[in-house]
């Protein structure tokens, strides 16, 4: 994985105000400047250049989309029944249901 894409990853959690790193504008090379976190830790070296998204892989734009909620699974499950999830989408709807099947468990407990 290239700085670039690395930068551009770290974009949207430095968005949210919880990184530590501060937000640069940098030119892209195709006129327009984005805001991106720095990666250089060298006090001499300068960041790489961004490249334009045509060059990144197309798995690298799946890393900053968040994953489906389990409202959304169960629609989708609902709808078109248990082959309309994926391998990744059927894995991660069985854990969601099995923490909120823990978590109901626990409440009828009266654990915390």
């Amino acid at each position: 994985m290239s700085l670039g894409a690395l930068r551009r990853i770290t974009l949207s959690w430095a968005a949210t105000g919880q990184c530590p790193l501060l937000l640069r504008s940098m030119s892209t090379g195709t006129g327009m400047t984005k805001d991106v976190a720095p990666v250089n830790i060298l006090k001499t070296g300068e960041d790489p250049p961004l490249k334009p998204d045509e060059e990144y892989p197309a798995w690298l734009w799946k890393l900053v989309t968040p994953p489906a909620s389990f409202g959304d699974l169960s629609v989708k499950m609902e709808e078109g029944g248990q082959g309309a999830l994926d391998l990744e989408e059927g894995s991660r709807f069985l854990g969601l249901e099995r923490r909120k099947s823990i978590a109901g468990s626990n409440k009828m407990k009266g654990k915390k």
